[in-house]
């Protein structure tokens, strides 16, 4: 989306609204709008690639309704942003469920819980696994049985959703589910020379 293409004015005299929003506003504000514009459930949504790249997204592939959606790093704070604003969705405008793959599941799963209850939210369950667990995510998705699996990669490690597709794929009960894949990110690594490979090895 454009929206990263801009500029945000701020006061230097406020040195903590200034460090908050150089780190925080623009990954946080992109979660926000995958959840209220990309899939809107009130007005006319938004494609993921933005207004301007004049692709067509409809009200019927914006609908959460019946979807399970899936967030890979969900750790990341896009992903958060994303999985906290699906939970302060109104009643109905879905998704079934969340499920977050990351590598730490406990504290997303926590975090979860304790804003459903704080919020009474009146969100499908949520569910968190570890990258190593990814083979556990398939009964508990036919579990909710889905119409649309709705698949956003945040940067996912070890072809994750490569595996996960592959596992759905190969389900009898979720075969037939509209599958959607949105890559917000790629995997991060440390990337070196030759010569600096080289010398670790030796």
């Amino acid at each position: 989306m454009t929206y990263y293409n801009r500029y945000e004015v701020v006061s230097e005299d406020d040195r903590d609204t200034m460090a908050w929003t150089a780190a925080i506003r623009a990954i946080w504000g992109a979660g926000y709008l995958l959840s209220e514009y990309v899939f809107s459930s009130t007005g006319t949504p938004v494609h993921p690639y933005g207004g301007a790249a004049g692709l067509s997204w409809t009200t019927e592939d914006a609908d959460l309704s019946s979807a399970v959606v899936v967030n890979l790093a969900a750790s990341t704070k896009t992903a958060r942003s994303f999985t906290y604003n699906l939970l302060c969705r109104p009643a109905g405008s879905g998704p079934l469920g969340v499920l977050q793959i990351t590598s730490s599941p406990e504290a997303l799963e926590r975090a979860a819980e304790l804003q459903i209850a704080k919020r009474q939210t009146p969100a499908g369950p949520v569910k968190a696994l570890a990258y190593s667990d990814v083979d556990r995510a398939v009964p508990w998705l036919v579990g909710l049985k889905p119409a649309k699996l709705v698949i956003i990669d945040y940067g996912a490690r070890d072809n994750v959703l490569v595996r996960l597709r592959e596992l759905v794929q190969s389900n009898e009960a979720l075969k037939d589910c509209k599958v959607v894949i949105i890559q917000v990110g790629s995997q991060q690594k440390v990337w070196c020379t030759r010569e600096e490979r080289v010398a670790t090895v030796y």
